[in-house]
């Protein structure tokens, strides 16, 4: 999540360079397709976190020009020259921002979450029980989703259960324990 965050601040900083170089500050000297090219290398980092929080930036042109409806951060960035206008740019960048917000919330609370001792006792035991239905899938050719919704499910998670036991046994008696 954090590089996806940081996708998404890469492409904000290319991005507001480009539009003070054309947009905001017109004849400035910056090399405007330089920075033209940056903002293209950082589109598809930025993209992709995009659409890890489900956000797709889209613009209907307008009524008077026609046109499709452009979707995706590809089609929207550079819309403001073609229409000449400062709402694309600005919803990209509220787009960006809100993003970068949910990317960071989604963080946190995965860090709350692996923080709590139970959540690592449900995931070993989920890999402990799972095993059986996960070798069963490998053996079979089937998806490991259709394994655990058929009645096997319940008689593969028995057997795992009983092999986890008996592999604590065999390594208690193997230190000395019992």
């Amino acid at each position: 999540m954090r590089e996806l965050a940081n996708a998404l601040l890469h492409f904000r900083d290319v991005y507001n360079e480009y539009l003070d170089a054309t947009w905001r500050n017109p004849g400035g000297d910056a090399d405007e397709q330089e920075l033209r090219r940056q903002v293209n290398e950082a589109v598809p980092g930025a993209q992709h976190a995009l659409y890890e929080v489900n956000m797709d930036p889209s613009l209907a042109p307008p009524p008077a020009v026609g046109g499709p409806v452009l979707h995706g951060l590809a089609n929207t960035v550079f819309a403001h020259e073609e229409y000449g206008d400062s709402g694309p740019f600005t919803t990209i960048l509220d787009f960006t921002d809100i993003a970068i917000s949910e990317l960071e919330e989604r963080r946190r609370a995965a860090i709350r979450r692996r923080l709590n001792p139970l959540y690592w006792v449900d995931r070993l035991l989920r890999a402990m029980l799972g095993l059986p239905a996960y070798l069963a899938s490998l053996l079979f050719r089937v998806p490991l989703e259709r394994v655990e919704e058929s009645p096997l499910a319940l008689p593969l998670r028995l057997v795992g259960l009983v092999l986890e036991a008996l592999g604590i046994f065999i390594a208690g008696r193997a230190a000395g324990w019992w």
